[in-house]
């Protein structure tokens, strides 16, 4: 019967996941409770909240407008309202509790119940696009996951290729623009000039692109935009109709090879090496028969550097003498404000892990802006999930946070005087510019608009302003293209500045404020704001942005694009092309091009959409006016049952089941499992049950199971756990938990030895009921898979009280204090300080040896056990291959080695106990292996009884599937202690 246990394991893992555990990590802060109205269209149910109204009527175009078209093209009826949720701005889309978003997340698809949600970030363009890859995922899933019970079809999701899942929903898109799907691939096909070697971020295998979670940072936009050409490429040699067919046949199979065979009669290797040779053949040729593309070294010297992992810099702007720059950089894993030389490239961080209580992060695509004195720089950040304008204080080094009318910013920039700070932003789905003195008072509202404004440039009299804004095509409905306006403020009157075709913004403003430089497509292009006429830069191979001109106008630095990373680059005026011919310079008309967002969605491919509006004015009228507010309503969301009968040995009937509601507020798991066996007539009913509510700021959760705990070969407790508690979020980085908990060991122990099968009751009653509090703060960060910089602070604290008859006493409380000092080339200095002390009557006991601990060997050992313990973990974490990238698709499951990284460490302990208790627990353990690592601990602290090992660690950073993380580590500790040599292998990490 031990076949039973197994199944019963599974229970208790998935009750687990959401019972009250030690831990650290990062908090999603959600200070809003939507209050839901539903709107119900032709095919969608549409969840939004009162700021989401004016912005309905188009939500509604978009939505119905994306499925006329994508399930025509597709071949899918959805005979059901398919749930939409809306929010207003990243901010609150991040508190969606539909399903878990990050901060680069355009929207997301949901399976269990074919939900997505999206926010509006005010550009309807950008919003077209989404709404369409989204809901190609909608009719993919009504597609692979069809049928009344979803739960087996979902199971076999991971292995359903994202180069097809995605590749398809890029495809799908309406915006297309082709500047950004050219820039990343290029980058990978033509050689830099500088190295004379391809480029660092070579197109990615298709095998590669079964799962993006693996991928290096930077590397999923590629992803993205490779997996859409993919598809284009599929479609030009073997019909749409073939990519469906391939879409369809995953329904009822496993593996690529089979899925391809049999439609299109190749494997993944060959297609792949057809695909690449066709992107490759496609950029060389468009470079030949084109005029020359430059590298960004044409026009400037590179200032920044490479890291090992691909670095993102931008936003360059110059300080007072034109000889230090400032800018925002990920080189860490976050973004960070730096100032620089430019001639050593000395650099000195600005803005950086130390202030995350001020500033949670840095929008990068806000701008940023610097006085002409040299003392304010300015920039747009976020805290608590709302976005507030940041000024450094150069002078003083000091941070100060504005609050401002808008809980939503798109960028801002400060007057060259320094006295008004200019910002972009929305309110209630309406684009408003406003003006706020420095000091944060006398907020003055200047443009209210309907369509997206960003990359405001004011000019060094503060008389007028020049920025981006988004604007509706005259001619066709839902189409869209970006503008550079010009606004006076004195006459509070906007027009705009030049008229040519594409896609313009960034755009900044020369010292004398003649001249504005911008960006067209992916290059940088002037307007003399006095006679219109435009220059055209430069003609890079991927791409320049983020321009700026130096305080005496002679010089411009820019951010380029270029083997896989973004880099700060100066040059002096001349050294660029300076062509007036804009004929030559730009695209044909229905050319247009988006600005950059930080998303993880792209838009490589034209497959350009009818443009029509699916819904008249009065059916839309009829829809709004008929919205009804939200009402639970819980549906299955994974449904396991299964069915064990022999003869011989008995029944087993288990069964787990998930539910939530469509807000994703309310979750219940329940799971239960009836045993009877007949050799050793032992017969129960096992279960397991678990609620959370997300409604709030805290999480709140309730517990209840029983269970027959395992204690040992053919040992069985008969177990009961109750709990109530509450995690709150004070910030991202810090938060309380709470719970209550009752624990209850009762009943009879069953005992099989597997060769005299047998029962045996033995009488126990124990229980125990305790308060669990901790305090938790992580401000860690890394680039990539390791940890690098930042520290955590925990107090983990439990006390068992004297209430309801409980049996046990005790007091615990343990401080875990980590540290992490980041060095070149991803090298680290880690160090971990716990302290524990446990009181009370029952008082437990710590172990101070373990793989997680003093890494030493030997059980013997007399001070290795106590009721006081100080351990110390110190490490020196260095990459010994840092691409190691070596996958086993031979294997299944694969593992895709990613890493490999060795550490030397060096490990102590120090455990003692309370004289008044020592007797005590030598008797209570007089028995027990635990005897001989008490007996000879002191009752204080003394470092003649010092326990301590170093040695060499190994580790192994892989994925599983592609899309698990799973980190291999072996273990190598000599302790002069004993003189004995440990060895370990674990999975994790240690901290």
């Amino acid at each position: 019967m031990n076949k039973f246990r197994l199944s019963v394991s599974v229970l208790l893992i998935l009750f687990m996941n959401f019972y009250f555990v030690y831990g650290f990590g990062k908090n999603n802060v959600r200070v809003k409770n939507f209050k839901y109205n539903i709107c119900s269209t032709k095919h969608f149910d549409i969840y939004y909240y009162d700021e989401c109204k004016n912005i309905l009527s188009f939500v509604i175009d978009s939505l119905e407008n994306a499925y006329d078209d994508i399930t025509k093209k597709m071949g899918v009826e959805i005979k059901q309202k398919i749930p939409f949720f809306l929010y207003i701005g990243h901010n609150d889309f991040e508190q969606n509790n539909v399903v878990y978003v990050g901060e680069a997340t355009g929207g997301v698809t949901e399976a269990f119940k074919s939900r997505f949600t999206i926010p509006y970030l005010g550009s309807k363009s950008y919003f077209n696009s989404v709404v369409r890859h989204e809901f190609t995922h909608v009719c993919q899933f009504a597609i692979l996951f069809a049928g009344w019970w979803k739960t087996p079809s979902l199971m076999k999701s991971i292995i359903y290729p994202h180069w097809l899942l995605e590749g398809l929903a890029v495809y799908s898109e309406s915006n297309f623009d082709t500047t950004e799907q050219d820039v990343l691939l290029r980058d990978t096909v033509i050689k830099s000039s500088d190295t004379g070697t391809q480029s660092k971020n070579d197109l990615i295998s298709i095998t590669h692109l079964h799962n993006f979670n693996h991928l290096k940072p930077h590397q999923v936009e590629l992803a993205y935009n490779e997996s859409g050409a993919l598809i284009a490429y599929l479609v030009d040699e073997y019909g749409w109709d073939k990519v469906m067919e391939i879409l369809r046949l995953y329904k009822n199979r496993f593996d690529a090879t089979s899925v391809l065979k049999d439609t299109i009669g190749i494997d993944p290797f060959t297609l792949d090496r057809k695909f690449q040779e066709s992107i490759k053949e496609h950029y060389t040729l468009s470079i030949s028969s084109n005029e020359t593309l430059d590298e960004p070294e044409k026009y400037g010297k590179k200032i920044t550097k490479s890291e090992i992992y691909n670095v993102f810099n931008s936003n360059p702007r110059f300080l007072p003498d034109d000889t230090k720059i400032v800018y925002i950089t990920d080189k860490r894993g976050f973004y960070e404000l730096i100032m620089q030389e430019i001639n050593s490239g000395n650099t000195i961080s600005l803005v950086n892990e130390n202030n995350f209580d001020e500033i949670e992060t840095i929008n990068s695509g806000g701008g940023l802006s610097v006085t002409s004195d040299g003392r304010y720089i300015v920039f747009v950040g976020e805290k608590s999930k709302k976005d507030y304008l940041y000024i450094y204080d150069l002078s003083i080094n000091k941070l100060k946070r504005i609050k401002t009318p808008l809980e939503i910013i798109f960028s801002a920039t400060v007057s060259p005087d320094g006295k008004k700070i200019f910002f972009s932003g929305m309110d209630d789905c309406i684009v408003y510019i406003y003006s706020i003195d420095i000091d944060g008072k006398n907020p003055v509202k200047l443009i209210e608009a309907s369509n997206f404004i960003s990359g405001i440039a004011v000019s060094s009299d503060n008389k007028f302003l020049v920025y981006s804004q988004e604007t509706e095509s005259d001619t066709e409905p839902m189409v869209f293209k970006r503008d550079l306006m010009y606004y006076d403020i004195d006459k509070s009157s906007a027009t705009k500045l030049l008229d040519i075709p594409g896609g313009k913004f960034q755009p900044s403003l020369s010292p004398d404020n003649k001249t504005v430089i911008f960006v067209l497509g992916a290059d940088l292009f002037t307007v003399d704001i006095g006679t219109n006429s435009v220059k055209r830069l430069t003609k890079s191979i991927c791409g320049c942005f983020n321009p700026t001109f130096s305080n005496d106008g002679k010089k411009i630095a820019f951010a380029s694009f270029r083997n896989g990373e973004k880099h700060i680059y100066i040059g002096e005026q001349d050294n660029f092309i300076n062509e007036y011919d804009i004929k030559k310079s730009t695209e044909p008309e229905n050319y247009e091009t988006k600005e950059t967002t930080g998303t993880e969605h792209s838009n490589p491919v034209n497959n350009k959409p009818e443009n029509k509006k699916s819904v008249t004015e009065s059916e839309k009228n009829k829809f709004i006016s008929e919205t009804r507010p939200y009402r639970l309503n819980f549906s299955t969301d994974l449904f396991f049952p299964f069915l064990y009968w022999s003869s011989l040995e008995g029944t087993d009937i288990m069964m787990y089941w998930q539910l939530s509601d469509l807000t994703g507020n309310h979750t219940v798991y329940l799971g239960a499992e009836y045993i009877q066996n007949r050799l050793i007539k032992y017969e129960t009913l096992d279960y397991v049950f678990a609620y959370i509510y997300k409604g709030l700021r805290p999480d709140l959760f309730i517990a209840a199971s029983k269970r027959n705990k395992y204690e040992g070969t053919g040992f069985y407790v008969p177990e009961r756990i109750n709990l109530i508690g509450c995690i709150y979020p004070l910030s991202r980085y810090n938060r309380i938990e709470l719970a209550l908990e009752s624990k209850e060991e009762m009943g009879f122990i069953g005992i099989t030895d597997f060769l005299n099968v047998r029962s045996l009751a033995v009488d126990i009653n124990k229980k125990e009921d305790f308060v669990l509090a901790n305090f938790i703060r992580d401000t860690t960060t890394g680039k990539y898979l390791e940890t690098t910089s930042g520290s955590r602070l925990g107090i983990f604290s439990q006390f068992a009280i004297n209430s309801f008859g409980t049996d046990v006493i005790y007091q615990n409380i343990i401080f875990h204090i980590h540290n992490f000092i980041p060095l070149k080339n991803e090298q680290t200095i880690a160090s971990r300080i716990i302290f524990g002390k446990s009181i009370g009557k029952d008082r437990g006991i710590f172990d101070a040896i373990g793989y997680d601990r003093v890494r030493m060997s030997g059980t013997n050992i007399q001070n290795r056990y106590g009721t006081d313990i100080i351990l110390t973990n110190f490490e020196w974490r260095f990459p010994i291959s840092k691409d190691l990238n070596y996958y086993m698709w031979y294997f299944f499951p694969d593992f895709f080695f990613k890493s490999f990284y060795g550490i030397l460490f060096l490990d102590t302990g120090l455990v003692w106990i309370d004289e008044s208790k020592k007797n005590f627990l030598l008797t209570e353990y007089s028995n027990d292996y635990i005897y001989d690592g008490l007996k000879g601990t002191s009752n204080k602290p003394e470092l003649n009884n010092l326990l301590y090992c170093f040695g060499i660690s190994f580790r192994f950073n892989t994925f599983v599937l592609q899309s698990y993380t799973l980190s291999m580590n072996f273990s190598w500790a000599y302790s002069p202690v004993n003189r004995q040599i440990g060895y370990h292998f674990f999975i994790g990490y240690l901290f």
